[in-house]
């Protein structure tokens, strides 16, 4: 997949999935909030052009399974014709829903170790340019627990030393636990990890490697001749279907390059509406002073009894979600930037487990913040090195025996992601953040939270991981 098709595929969203929401008759406030965000890593070397396997050019040699979930029951539809609530017939429904996601959850501890990697991975993918930035720490481990499964030797042990784990079976059990934390499909919330490994078809490969991939990281693999329609075809379709056919239209430009071996993708697609949403009566008109200047933007408004939070050089706020994750907002004080605050450890502290914060109140909070819609596709391969990942693209040095005999290298790497908020909820993920006092208590019974200058923001997990993290500098 070449640059400039990832890049499309990512940002030709901005009405469509709104429109092809209404053709599936999603509900309103999910197309609102529907939310894309991949990354494709791509590795290879050219071998010539091989003999035709599998209906239409293409193989499926593994087909991932998602566990299957009760739907979550509408409400609506469990009120009487007198206005009455349907208890006894929603409780058993409910109480299905409920053991299904119960079902889901790993152990306690299963996210242990992953305290260094995420904010790791954040300050590398946030860094190295200007202006309006997102990533998604989630997604790159996910591609990373799967290079480490093609990979062998100290190959190997560079990517289990980044993801903070001893061996390739810690990282096997941690990583699908952390996909079962982060899954839940049940028509209220969608978040789905999704993985996909694709060989070109003059490529040899080691069985239960793919097997591995497929029982571990839910990973569906494909084979078929790299640069052809049937192969560039399945994998449009790959990718429709794991976004709910929201990107139907962005990923007819998806293709591969001839000259691929070997490719490794790896989705998320994270939908969900705030706990409380705003009013659209109260958005109003205000100026953000970003770094290019003093634009107009639409203002989401709130006031009411919440949580505000402070530390050394920024406030911050967390808007609840109904996945069960937060969406914080990191207000950096004057004087002090978003990569100020993006080099310490506070905001990551906080973001993982504001239970055990210590400078937090409940007081009366004027939530106001900026509608927004930011993007950035950059190339890996410079925050991986800054991360310690290095051998896998020399070809001298990079050993992909687990895989294959042949000689192969990382050769590519690229990842995009999209972020946006609006009254409902957050659009492939979002993060946003209050103006505030710093690390200075605030008063004792209200605070104006007014996010109009350059700020962070985080999106985490009911669990604390790292979904997404972004920089916003302008409002476009």
């Amino acid at each position: 997949m070449k640059k400039e098709d990832l890049f499309d595929a990512v940002t030709n969203l901005p009405d469509k999935y709104v429109k092809e929401a209404k053709k599936r008759k999603i509900p309103r406030w999910t197309a609102a909030v529907a939310a894309i965000l991949t990354a494709v890593i791509l590795l290879g070397i050219f071998f010539g052009p091989g003999v035709d396997l599998g209906r239409g050019g293409v193989q499926v040699l593994a087909a991932a399974e998602y566990p299957q979930m009760t739907a979550y029951p509408n409400e609506q539809k469990y009120i009487k014709w007198n206005g009455e609530f349907d208890d006894e017939a929603f409780q058993p429904v409910y109480d299905r829903w409920r053991e299904d996601l119960n079902a889901l959850r790993p152990e306690e501890d299963f996210a242990d170790g992953l305290e260094t990697y995420f904010p790791t991975a954040a300050r590398a993918l946030l860094s190295g340019s200007q202006g309006n930035r997102v990533c998604s720490p989630l997604n790159v481990y996910m591609a990373l627990a799967m290079l480490a499964e093609i990979t062998d030797g100290d190959t190997r042990q560079e990517i289990l030393a980044v993801l903070g784990s001893d061996d390739l079976e810690d990282l096997r059990t941690q990583a699908k636990a952390v996909w079962r934390s982060v899954y839940r499909q049940d028509g209220a919330v969608n978040s789905v990890l999704a993985n996909s490994l694709w060989l070109d078809q003059g490529e040899s490969f080691r069985q239960e490697t793919v097997d591995r991939l497929a029982e571990n990281d839910y990973a569906s693999v494909y084979r078929g001749e790299m640069g052809s329609e049937e192969l560039d075809k399945a994998l449009r379709d790959w990718l429709d279907e794991q976004t709910g056919g929201l990107l139907k239209n962005a990923a007819k430009s998806a293709r591969f390059s001839p000259d691929t071996v070997l490719a490794l993708a790896s989705t998320v697609y994270f939908q969900s509406k705030w706990t409380e949403e705003f009013s659209k009566s109260n958005t109003r008109e205000g100026t953000f002073h970003g770094l290019s200047g003093d634009t107009s933007a639409d203002f989401l408004r709130s006031d009411g009894a919440d949580t505000y939070y402070w530390g050394d050089g920024f406030a911050a706020y967390g808007k609840r979600l109904e996945s069960g994750g937060t969406m914080w907002f990191f207000l950096p004080d004057e004087g002090v930037t978003p990569e100020d605050l993006l080099a310490g450890e506070d905001v990551f502290t906080l973001a993982s487990d504001s239970s055990q914060w210590e400078n937090q109140t409940r007081l009366i909070v004027h939530v106001s913040i900026p509608k927004f819609d930011i993007f950035q596709q950059q190339t890996l391969t410079d925050a991986l090195e800054t991360m310690g990942i290095s051998k896998v693209f020399d070809l001298g040095q990079a050993d992909f025996s687990p895989i294959s005999d042949n000689d192969l290298y990382l050769s590519q790497t690229d990842h995009a992601a999209r972020l946006a908020i609006d009254e409902e909820g957050v659009t492939a993920a979002a993060y946003t953040l209050m103006d505030a006092a710093g690390a200075a208590r605030p008063p004792e019974e209200e605070v104006d939270f007014r996010l109009d200058r350059p700020f962070l923001t985080m999106v985490t997990s009911q669990d604390g991981l790292l979904l997404f993290a972004g920089i916003v500098c302008d409002i476009e």
